[in-house]
């Protein structure tokens, strides 16, 4: 199951930020120095929840790795002004969860999912009833973390 939620999240997010900012991600390893992710980067959140899981999705993002997006989005579009980055972020994990969520669909696979939250903070680490699997993307050559946690639900 979580094979088949990464590749369907993986595969989201790289249409959702070639869409927004014009410039596809490069999606790189499970393995990556998590030393070079600070405790209080850019992240933006949504909850999954089914009949089997529950979980969340977030896109941890470096600050030089969020204003290359943001200037991209901007330089792109044309648009005077700047947006919040937290907008930015809430609507790529948006776009990315939403997408995945249709792709996963169409696999038998049903969630709810959550509104985007979004803030400051950092890394998730295994504990034993939490899996969490680290992808590492770069944009431009800058580091970003897609971070997919679940919990299995007990049944009765």
């Amino acid at each position: 199951m979580e094979a088949i939620l990464k590749e369907a999240f993986k595969n989201s997010l790289i249409r959702a930020l070639e869409a927004v900012g014009g410039t596809a991600p490069v999606s790189g390893t499970d393995i990556f120095d998590s030393s070079a992710v600070p405790d209080s980067c850019y992240v933006g959140t949504i909850g999954i929840e089914n009949e089997d899981f529950t979980g969340s999705v977030s896109l941890i993002f470096l600050d030089e790795t969020i204003n290359s997006i943001h200037d991209n989005i901007y330089n792109r579009l044309k648009v005077a002004g700047k947006r919040r980055m937290e907008d930015i972020i809430g609507e790529i994990v948006n776009l990315t969860v939403g997408g995945a969520r249709k792709d996963l669909e169409q696999a038998g696979i049903k969630f709810k999912m959550t509104p985007p939250r979004t803030g400051r903070g950092g890394l998730h680490y295994e504990t034993e009833d939490i899996s969490v699997l680290h992808n590492a993307f770069h944009y431009s050559d800058k580091l970003f973390i897609m971070e997919i946690c679940t919990r299995k639900t007990e049944r009765e």
